[in-house]
């Protein structure tokens, strides 16, 4: 029965693009709550990005509600999952897989998408690396793949996994894409003093 309902959800939910408006009201109404004040990036930046074609925010809707939100940076047919958020109401009833089923279809004539998750290892407590391991394997049971990439960004060390959409190119091509998204995001000294690859 709890499988059915979830097929259900998946087949009545409905994944489209965010305007502008909509992307703003987020940006102050659920990030705050969402993130870290330093995780959120400046919202001029993103509406620079929004409006060069770099940035897709998405937003998943079941029954005409907003249960879910993914924002992205898109460099040509890559994309870099920025933020990405089930709404406490919705959580734990499957709706996170089928926004992760809707990505593939949505984004189905792009190469992959690319994700950075904090490393477990470098979690300051326990209990702080037991949600970064399941966070994890909750990507890797919908098809994201760990990759050997780890990356510091602002001096967080993240690992990099993948979602291959049409192909599964190797892991020096996987940086090549990264490495441009985040000059995409992150243009001249900032990257500079931003980024710093562990591999």
């Amino acid at each position: 029965m709890q499988s059915e309902r979830r097929k259900n959800k998946g087949d009545e939910s409905v994944c489209r693009v965010l305007n502008e408006e909509e992307m703003c009201r987020i940006y102050h109404e659920y990030l705050p709550r969402d993130f870290a004040a330093d995780e959120i990036k400046p919202l001029v930046l993103m509406l620079d990005m929004l409006h060069n074609g770099t940035y897709e925010p998405l937003g998943l809707y079941l029954e005409g509600q907003l249960c879910g939100y993914a924002f992205f940076i898109r460099k040509e047919d890559w994309l870099l999952l920025d933020y990405y958020v089930i709404l406490p109401e919705w959580r734990n009833q499957g709706i996170g897989g089928i926004f992760l089923k809707k990505f593939k279809e949505f984004f189905r004539d792009c190469a992959g998408i690319l994700l950075e998750v904090e490393r477990p290892e470098m979690a300051e407590d326990e209990q702080e690396r037991t949600i970064r391991v399941h966070r994890i394997r909750f990507y890797q049971r919908n098809g994201v793949q760990l990759t050997g990439l780890k990356v510091r960004l602002f001096g967080v060390p993240f690992y990099i996994m993948v979602m291959p959409l049409l192909e599964n190119p190797k892991e020096a091509l996987w940086k090549e894409e990264l490495d441009l998204l985040y000059h995409a995001m992150l243009p001249g000294a900032l990257y500079r003093e931003n980024v710093e690859w562990d591999c």
